[in-house]
């Protein structure tokens, strides 16, 4: 069936770089017909037979990179027997453009291939999970969402009558696992059939073994499959997490697993054989400890960046102060749990000022962009240098002593690749190379 397009409001969290092409003659670069400025790549099943009807996955990745989805996880469509297709419109920061993406897409596949009606999937990843939930809620022909890496752009739609399955999949190290877990929790109290997967990893599309899972439980309601090796790697990452300690994870992840037909005696025998351990109470108490504290922190932090990014007040250096002591009370902690949160709430810090930065400066608001960048210097991060981004915005100001000022305390910062500095185009619009360099080398 055909749909049309409604228009959704949500926002995203995540930069990244627009669509990279890689090239594989298993993909196809597609121009839908009926609207000719959507693409798409799309990867069609070994054996495809074009009067047999197959089950749908479409992805959203934040950067509008529609082939690099498609190219990670077609093996995985090979051996399921899943039509596969990734937009090259669907991108962070544009309210439209993933709804939009997705009807065009969806439109253009139906139209030329047979697609099952009680298998129509879209996953996202970082703001395209965001996106795959709302749009989910909307278009009844989505029969369920692999959301990767982020939860929802707003809960007040979730309900079992416009979400038919939600499955989450999220690293250990993800700056969105505690929202994840709540959203967990959100949707069993919703009653909305979900699933969450945890790996060992950060904020990136997951492993195939885990989307894999994700599909096998989709799957599950009318064919229910045998057990695979993917749910094998799945029950050892738990006996491994209950060796290594982490007690209440593994539980947490068996909890999940036995909601797979294929898996369920295996994974609440072990689930049971766990909670059994003389030191899982404690060990529960420590996770939930620490997932309070990571709250209070994302919250707090969230909180004093919105007030600078829309300009209520000034920096409030005391409590910047006190939330960069607390990231570094979490990381030097040795409660592992809380060295988790600590890792989390790093990776959340520079990242979200670092994405407002880079929609700060497209939208040429430079004076912004300098104070949000000003937040990270209370903080000893290694991952970005807060002055070299001043510099930057104070460049496009035409403010030169300024942004040789920022250059230097970048300097005396770390990590400022000194190659990399001298090419910057913005930069370039107020220094000559030679000016840069002179810079660089007094230090």
């Amino acid at each position: 069936m055909r749909i049309g397009i409604t228009l959704l409001f949500f926002s995203f969290y995540c930069n990244f770089s627009f669509a990279q092409l890689i090239n594989n003659d298993d993909i196809k670069n597609i121009t839908c017909s009926d609207d000719t400025s959507h693409k798409y790549a799309l990867h069609l099943p070994v054996g495809y037979n074009d009067t047999a009807y197959y089950p749908l996955l479409i992805f959203l990745d934040p950067g509008a990179r529609g082939n690099l989805p498609v190219l990670k996880y077609k093996s995985l469509a090979d051996e399921l027997g899943i039509i596969i297709a990734g937009s090259f419109s669907s991108k962070n920061f544009d309210l439209q453009s993933s709804v939009t993406a997705f009807a065009a897409v969806y439109n253009d596949i139906v139209k030329k291939h047979r697609v099952q009606a009680n298998a129509v999937w879209l996953s996202g990843f970082s703001g395209g999970a965001r996106a795959a939930a709302a749009i989910a809620t909307t278009y009844k022909e989505v029969s369920g969402v692999i959301a990767c890496g982020a939860g929802f752009a707003a809960d007040d739609n979730i309900g079992p009558a416009t979400l038919q399955a939600y499955a989450a999949i999220v690293g250990t190290q993800d700056m969105n696992y505690t929202e994840l877990l709540d959203n967990s929790h959100f949707l069993d109290e919703q009653k909305v059939n979900n699933l969450m997967l945890v790996f060992d990893g950060g904020h990136q599309w997951p492993p195939d073994n885990f989307l894999g899972l994700a599909l096998e439980w989709l799957t599950s309601k009318d064919k229910p499959l045998l057990a695979t090796v993917r749910g094998e790697k799945y029950l050892l990452a738990a006996e491994k997490d209950k060796q290594n300690g982490y007690l209440y994870e593994a539980w947490k992840k068996m909890k999940q697993l036995n909601r797979i037909p294929s898996y369920n005696l295996r994974a609440t025998a072990l689930k049971n054989v766990i909670a059994g351990d003389k030191d899982f109470v404690a060990d529960s108490l420590a996770f939930e400890a620490a997932e309070l504290r990571e709250t209070k922190y994302l919250n707090s932090f969230s909180l004093l960046l919105s007030q600078v990014h829309n300009q209520q007040n000034k920096i409030d250096k005391v409590r910047w102060e006190q939330l960069a002591g607390d990231l570094n009370y979490f990381t030097a902690s040795n409660d592992k749990y809380l060295q988790r949160s600590g890792y989390r709430c790093t990776d959340h810090t520079w990242r979200s000022v670092s994405e407002y930065y880079f929609n700060l400066m497209e939208r040429k608001e430079f004076e912004l962009a300098v104070s949000i960048s000003e937040t990270l210097t209370y903080f000893n991060l290694k991952t970005i240098n807060p002055w070299y981004l001043m510099a930057r915005a104070s460049a496009m100001m035409k403010r030169k002593k300024q942004a040789a000022s920022y250059l230097k305390a970048a300097i005396r910062y770390g990590n400022l690749p000194a190659e990399r500095t001298e090419k910057d185009e913005t930069l370039l619009t107020i220094f000559s190379v030679k000016e840069l360099q002179d810079i660089l080398e007094k230090k």
